[in-house]
């Protein structure tokens, strides 16, 4: 199919030996003239050194949130992948750019501003609802069965882990975070240690705490043997729970070393 004869135009004509676009042109009556150029998708932002893929107007969804708001145009600090580009906002994007919060603010009409509680590092926050005592730092924010929770990107997490986390580090895999002073609101760290199942419950009964006599209910019913037992079984799950006395769920989570993950 032939060309558009205007000058410098290669798309394929619809019309009077024009494309689609000039040939809008002459029935509007218009002087033909060169189409607006359109970006291809693929290629990556007009801002130099900027390095992300283009999303409208030739720009990364970062730098077109900037010129839509009529800002300078300016270096963009990632803070990681598919984060909102509102500066300092941690959430991750949805759409556009931006995260669910700061789009209902877009679709409203507002200017964008920081969201609230999002604006404070998680440290700040969990410093604010700690009550230091002579002994204890009791933890004065939300609690679920006596322990402290805090939102960590969006996700729950207990206080003391996240005091455990902020002073020593990681949690090794399949370790629990427990307490020495027995008392569940508390975050002081040299009061946390990290332990197996095993080594809570004998902090448990070292301090008089667990059941007592030969009547006494087992907390642990399953054994380091009796996990590798269930792991190298081809039973199925109901036959191995009722063999153990657990249930098929408890099964499950061995076999997938979501429980007991320390045992090999």
């Amino acid at each position: 199919m032939a060309s558009c004869k205007f000058s410098g135009c290669r798309l394929q004509c619809v019309g009077r030996n024009l494309c689609r676009g000039h040939y809008s042109q002459e029935m509007r009556g218009q002087d033909l003239r060169p189409l607006r150029e359109k970006f291809p998708a693929g290629e990556f932002c007009l801002f130099p050194e900027c390095g992300e893929r283009r999303k409208a107007k030739g720009l990364c969804a970062a730098h077109w949130l900037q010129r839509h708001e009529g800002k300078k145009l300016k270096k963009v600090i990632r803070l990681g992948a598919d984060l909102c580009s509102f500066e300092g906002c941690d959430k991750r994007s949805t759409r556009f750019g931006l995260c669910q919060p700061h789009r209902r603010q877009r679709k409203r009409g507002a200017s964008l501003k920081p969201l609230a509680g999002h604006s404070v590092a998680p440290f700040q926050r969990f410093w604010r609802r700690v009550r230091k005592t002579e002994g204890c730092w009791i933890w004065t924010g939300k609690r679920s069965n006596g322990y402290g929770v805090i939102m960590i990107d969006g996700k729950a997490m207990l206080a003391h882990r996240y005091s455990f986390v902020l002073h020593f580090g990681d949690v090794p895999v399949g370790l629990f975070v427990c307490h020495r002073c027995d008392n569940p609101p508390c975050v002081r760290p040299d009061h946390l240690f990290a332990g197996t199942c095993a080594d809570n419950i004998a902090d448990m009964v070292s301090k008089g705490r667990g059941h007592k006599g030969p009547r006494a209910p087992s907390v642990c019913v399953l054994s380091p043997d009796a996990v590798r037992t269930i792991r190298s079984s081809r039973l199925r799950g109901p036959a191995l729970a009722a063999r153990f006395g657990v249930s098929a769920s408890t099964i499950s989570r061995v076999r997938r070393r979501t429980a007991w993950a320390h045992v090999e």
